[in-house]
């Protein structure tokens, strides 16, 4: 009889850019379970479900982020909690601002 495979499981934007952090830093999740003091299942869960608020900032320094790495950890882990409408809004508002930056001017 044939196994199953599971059905991957959808990653936040920020499950993907922690993957990478971690990989980068040669880290595994359970190294990195234990820098921030959850199981290692934990770590997995919150590459899937947003991070809790109070763990943003613990996670980005136990990660050792500055700068725009930190940005950009930052951002991400925040958008998890930022309601959809204003997802959608800031959305149609980036597009707009980066198409205006194409259009020479004359």
């Amino acid at each position: 009889m044939p196994t199953q495979k599971r059905p991957r499981v959808q990653q936040t934007r920020l499950g993907d850019y922690l993957d990478e952090l971690l990989a980068v830093r040669g880290y595994s999740v359970r190294s990195f379970a234990r820098r921030v003091g959850v199981a290692p299942a934990n770590v997995s869960k919150f590459k899937r479900k947003a991070l809790p608020r109070e763990r943003i900032e613990a996670w980005a320094d136990a990660l050792r982020l500055s700068g725009m790495e930190r940005d950009r950890f930052l951002y991400l882990a925040w958008w998890d909690h930022t309601p959809v409408f204003m997802r959608e809004r800031l959305e149609r508002f980036e597009d707009s601002a980066r198409r205006s930056r194409r259009v020479p001017r004359t």
